[in-house]
């Protein structure tokens, strides 16, 4: 750790006194935040000992984070306030056993942790910018024309946020006899796929190399899986479709289920075509294991 020479991080009350944030400044060049060894044998991405450490130890939801960079920190290193900690005495018994020289450490602050938790309830912080003062006035508008803040009318169409849940454009797709919930993007500049879904199937392997893909904000992620190609059909026209794609772990979270069964009669009313094909029941329920860009 940087200034401190002469006993071993087990040992050390300023760096376990200290902030999360803290931690990192003191130790962004010589210890790793997920194993807490030294640099010499980890490296930016990687952690030579994940292995070893008890999962107690790590962030839960760093670990489940779908599109993490890198494996992911102690919880001594993430200061995310709205991520989970643990009870602070089952923690230090964790310490004890994982961390050399901990055990004969004495602390004379608490561990430096947030202890807050995602299961606490936040208050509600009242609106500010825009309110409906009294008399029947109107809101506050700014105007993105004239860089101007202006008084709306009380006749003024306001468009409010909409309290339906977001719908995406999926499909379940049976791909050598699992169920695969499809993303279609057309936000995506490559397609993507759960690696052990391509492995299954039997994907065509282009390359077996893991590759580093950049995502929103300029951050990196390692795929964990090379590249695959396979091909997809029939469509509605009797056609089939090859796709390169790119392997990951994991693509996202559980997605809502959207029941469909409520619009079925609609659907076959206003398309004649459609009245004798089997309609599915929902959509959702699962994470994505294809997303597929679309070509506009």
């Amino acid at each position: 750790m940087r200034d401190h020479k002469g006993h071993d991080l087990g040992a050390c009350s300023v760096f376990f006194q200290a902030s999360p944030r803290k931690r990192r400044g003191l130790c962004r060049t010589s210890c790793c935040f997920t194993c807490l060894g030294s640099d010499d044998k980890c490296c930016p991405g990687q952690c030579a000992r994940i292995a070893d450490v008890p999962l107690e130890l790590l962030c839960t939801e760093c670990t489940n984070q779908p599109l993490r960079a890198g494996p992911p920190p102690t919880i001594l290193f993430c200061g995310l306030r709205d991520h989970n900690k643990p009870d602070e005495q089952n923690y230090l018994r964790m310490l004890r056993q994982f961390v050399p020289g901990f055990q004969n450490l004495r602390l004379t602050a608490p561990l430096g942790i947030w202890l807050a938790r995602r299961s606490t309830p936040r208050r509600p912080r009242p609106p500010q910018a825009c309110f409906a003062p009294p008399g029947g006035q109107g809101c506050t508008g700014f105007n993105t024309q004239t860089g101007l803040a202006e008084q709306l009318s009380p006749s003024s169409t306001v468009v409010r946020p909409s309290t339906e849940e977001p719908f995406y454009i999926m499909q379940t797709l049976c791909i050598a006899g699992e169920r695969a919930l499809t993303f279609f993007d057309s936000g995506a500049n490559t397609h993507l796929v759960e690696g052990s879904l391509a492995e299954h199937a039997g994907f065509t392997v282009l390359s077996d190399r893991s590759v580093s893909i950049g995502v929103v904000g300029g951050g990196t992620i390692r795929s964990g899986y090379g590249q695959y190609s396979c091909i997809l059909g029939p469509d509605v026209l009797g056609r089939h479709h090859e796709i390169e794609c790119q392997g990951l772990e994991r693509i996202s979270e559980e997605f809502p289920q959207f029941d469909l069964r409520p619009i079925h009669l609609d659907f076959r009313t206003s398309a004649p075509e459609a009245r004798g094909q089997l309609l599915p029941s929902h959509i959702g329920g699962d994470r994505v294991r294809l997303l597929s860009l679309i070509h506009i």
